[in-house]
This record gives structure tokens, C-alpha cells and sequence, in this order.
């Protein structure tokens, strides 16, 4: 067994270990704040501290682990929400759990992917033909530092572009300003099929701007193309794409088609 594929078999098993440790965790959802309430603050959803009466902390209440809990869980739902990869269909499922990193020519995207998504730091562009995983690593980043409570933004390019357009409509819930600096300040952008737009002069402004934005602030972004693509940016981002010194850039050459071989 070979150094990488020891390392995603620790890693994967690593992360069954903690997700069964999670689902034994109690959580206060609706049913169960009617069926079985929290033994410790009896459905109350907070706590108070037996002090003495003219104790700082006399009669405030502390909320309990169970609201935390729900809170948290609350949070969770709006955040991927406001991330758009619950409009995903066919990602519902994919995380770093359901990928197979074992199909020919996807480990190193799978491992960069992985450990991006613990600590992302700067880009990660990952390249391949259409079918290699790209987006199914992508959604799984997304989901993973949704966990960790972090704003995502996860954009298909096309639909991006649409997006914008559609803040200069008079019946528009917001203006274009504050779309653009959304996912220009988001704590971190998924750009997924970028190239596969129709590349006007607008279009490719506009993904200049917010592109050149967030390589200056080098805030952290995850972008997926197809081969055809990568041949195709222009000088002006290809210079950023190629800057070795933020850019994690893997290219997926020899990767099967993952919808073929990924179970």
C-alpha cells in the first residue's frame, strides 16, 4: 500500500469516527422539545446558577447545551442557505465521505481538496474534463467549512453572470453594489464551471473585478474548469491562476470519469 492511499484510508476513517461521534450527540430539534425535552433544563432551553441574592449572576439566565445545540443547527441550515448548494440536486449527498479518492488519476485532488477545505489558505483551482469529480470535491469543501460556521458562497459561473444581470432589474430585491461586494468579501467563494460562460466584454469584466478583488485580499476561492477552459483564460487571469505563491493549482489529467467509476 503505497504512502497516499495509507493516508486516505487514516483520513476516512478519521472522519467516520467523527461523524458517528457526532450523530451520539443529543441535539433539540422540534419533536424532540415535544416528545422528550432536555433532562437537564426540562425543555426550558436555559439554566440558572444557584447563587446567593445580590450575586452578579443571581436570577440571569445561561442557556442550555440543548439550545446551544439548536442554534448551532440553525445557523448550520442558514448557512447553507445562503451558500446555493442546496439547489444542487445532484450534490445533495457528496461530501469528502462519499468520494472514492481510490478512481485512477483523482488522489492528489481529493488530498489538496481535503486539506483545503480543514484550513483553506489562499486558491485551489482544480482542472480535469468534464465527469473527474471537480464539483463533487468543490460542494464537499463548501459543506465542510460550513461546519465550521464560515460564509460560503457557491456560484456556477453561467448562473453567476445571471445573477449580476439581474440586480440591474427595477424589481430586484438588491442592488448590483451589494451583490458584487457579497461575493467579493465572502469568506469563501466557489466558482464552479468557470469558462463555460458566454464570454462577453461584461462578463469578462466583471469576473476580472471580483477575481482580482479577492487575489489581492488573497481571500481564500476554490474555482473548477475543464481542460478546454484552462487553455482559454486570458492573459490577465492566467498570470493570477499561475502565481505559485497562492494558487494550489491541480490538474487532473489522467482522472476516469468519476459519474462512471465512482461507486
Amino acid at each position: 500500500m503505497d504512502r497516499i492511499t495509507n493516508w486516505i484510508q487514516i483520513t476516512q476513517r478519521e472522519m467516520e469516527h467523527q461523524r458517528k461521534a457526532h450523530a451520539k450527540q443529543p441535539t433539540m430539534t422540534k419533536e424532540c422539545s415535544n416528545s422528550q425535552p432536555c433532562p437537564v433544563c426540562k425543555g426550558a432551553g436555559y439554566l440558572r446558577v444557584e447563587v446567593p441574592v445580590g450575586h452578579p449572576q443571581f436570577g440571569k439566565p445561561f442557556p442550555c447545551q440543548c439550545s446551544i445545540e439548536q442554534i448551532q443547527q440553525h445557523k448550520q441550515q442558514k448557512l447553507i442557505k445562503l451558500s446555493g448548494i442546496d439547489t444542487l440536486e445532484c450534490f445533495r449527498a457528496a461530501s469528502f465521505e462519499t468520494y472514492n479518492p481510490f478512481i485512477q488519476g483523482v488522489r492528489q485532488a481529493y488530498m489538496q481538496a481535503f486539506e483545503f477545505a480543514c484550513q483553506p489558505k489562499g486558491w485551489l483551482i482544480l482542472v480535469g474534463e468534464y465527469g473527474c469529480g471537480k464539483t463533487h470535491l468543490a460542494v464537499s469543501i463548501a459543506k465542510k467549512q460550513i461546519e465550521a460556521g464560515n460564509l460560503v458562497l457557491f456560484q456556477v459561473v453561467p448562473r453567476l453572470l445571471d445573477y449580476l444581470r439581474a440586480a440591474f432589474s427595477p424589481n430586484a430585491e438588491q442592488d448590483y453594489d451589494e451583490r458584487f461586494q457579497q461575493l467579493c468579501n465572502t469568506d469563501l467563494l466557489i466558482l464552479d464551471d468557470f469558462g463555460t460562460q458566454n464570454n462577453t466584454p461584461w462578463a469578462a469584466d466583471k469576473l476580472f473585478q471580483l477575481l482580482n478583488h479577492r487575489y489581492n485580499a488573497q481571500a481564500p476561492t476554490v474555482i473548477t474548469m475543464n481542460a478546454a477552459s484552462w487553455e482559454q483564460v486570458e492573459a490577465r487571469l492566467h498570470s493570477r491562476f499561475n502565481d505559485k505563491h497562492l494558487v494550489h493549482l491541480i490538474k487532473m489529467d489522467h482522472a476516469q470519469d468519476y459519474r462512471i467509476h465512482g461507486q
